[in-house]
């Protein structure tokens, strides 16, 4: 029987895949931390950020951006929605979480990780970048407050700033 030392718990649209690959280890799919096991980390991302590159990842990459198309989607169907990329971060990072790094902070929080698990650090690879524009330019009022609200939990526990 091993020993399972560590577990990367692997919060959609945060650099898991990238995370994966540059550890060497598969990417399972998504399991919340309280299903794993040993040591447990994962990253976070800014809320806004994240749920852009999730709605893209959504459509898929060769589909060309449309403001108006992600505004429709955050109107009418985000809190219907229940693809694992769009469920809040609290729910993948629910308890003994050892380290969160996070995504602002990429390869730096992935470098502690790899001291952490005595790992030789490695340049981290980009892989599934979701092309978009930056989330700032993206968001009216009326969209930043129902992200506000539907990651209310986010903001509050990773220490982001919900936007007025």
């Amino acid at each position: 029987m091993c020993e399972v030392r560590w577990s990367f718990v692997h919060v959609p649209k945060t650099a898991g895949t990238s995370i994966c690959a540059a550890l060497d280890i598969p990417c399972n799919g998504h399991v919340p931390a309280s299903c794993k096991q040993g040591f447990r980390f994962g990253f976070v991302r800014n809320p806004y950020d994240r749920l852009l590159s999730a709605w893209r990842f959504k459509r898929g990459q060769a589909a060309p951006f449309n403001r108006g198309q992600f505004r429709g989607y955050l109107h009418g169907a985000l809190q219907k929605d229940d693809l694992p990329h769009f469920k809040p971060m609290a729910h993948w990072l629910d308890k003994g979480v050892g380290f969160v790094g996070r995504f602002e902070n990429l390869q730096g929080d992935f470098d502690r990780v790899c001291d952490i698990l005595g790992r030789p650090r490695v340049q981290l690879p980009r892989l599934r970048v979701m092309g978009h524009p930056p989330w700032q330019e993206v968001y009216d009022a009326g969209m930043l407050r129902l992200v506000a609200d539907f990651y209310a939990e986010d903001f509050e526990r990773f220490a982001y700033v919900p936007l007025p």
